[in-house]
């Protein structure tokens, strides 16, 4: 299966609906008939569905995460994510290639007579851990600033306000800010959200 197949592929396909798909590769194949793959395996990315196995919407938390840590055949395994794409009911995350050593349980085969590459293995009853974890969408909720908000004037320490109302080239009040008597300048706070999103 090519990553375009399996980000495509929704995870609720398998299993109970509350799957999380593991995209894996190995390099190494036994030269019998079936090719299976031998390890090491590499993950790749991983597919997981917008509500969790106790029915609880995690769409917001999967925007957010960088790293994923879950139960897994070698211990706790974490996964930092580089890049997410948003499909139907499901999140893929492209992580950044982590190796293991041994696959899951097999559980089926999609197809009779299929390659290896079709069997479906399944890890049991894994907890996943998403950092940095966060129930609100960040985008229009009361902790995002929003942009030229301000409702409140600043008077900034240091500027002051210079008077060309009358004149652009030599402000009416050059005497009184040349000493720094002028009437202090009111500065309005802009804040500016800056985000780097990984897609």
């Amino acid at each position: 299966m090519t990553e375009l197949e399996f980000l495509n592929t929704n995870p609720g396909n398998y299993g109970d609906g509350a799957n999380v798909n593991l995209l894996y590769s190995s390099s190494v194949a036994d030269p019998g008939v079936d090719n299976t793959p031998l390890p090491p395996f590499v993950i790749q990315g991983v597919s997981i569905p917008f509500n969790a196995a106790n029915g609880i919407n995690i769409s917001n938390a999967l925007k957010e995460v960088e790293t994923l840590r879950f139960d897994f055949t070698n211990g706790v395994t974490e996964l930092n994510i580089t890049a997410r794409q948003k499909k139907n009911g499901w999140y893929f995350l492209r992580t950044e290639p982590t190796i293991f050593n041994t696959l899951p349980n097999l559980v089926s085969v999609i197809a009779p007579g299929t390659p290896s590459e079709q069997n479906i293995y399944r890890f049991d009853n894994s907890n996943f851990i998403f950092l940095p974890y966060t129930q609100l969408s960040f985008i229009n909720n009361d902790y995002n600033v929003l942009f030229n908000n301000a409702t409140i004037s600043k008077v900034n320490a240091v500027a002051q306000v210079v008077d060309r109302s009358t004149d652009a080239a030599n402000p009416t009040n050059l005497l009184a800010v040349i000493n720094q008597s002028a009437q202090q300048a009111n500065t309005k706070l802009f804040l500016y959200q800056s985000r780097v999103n990984k897609c």
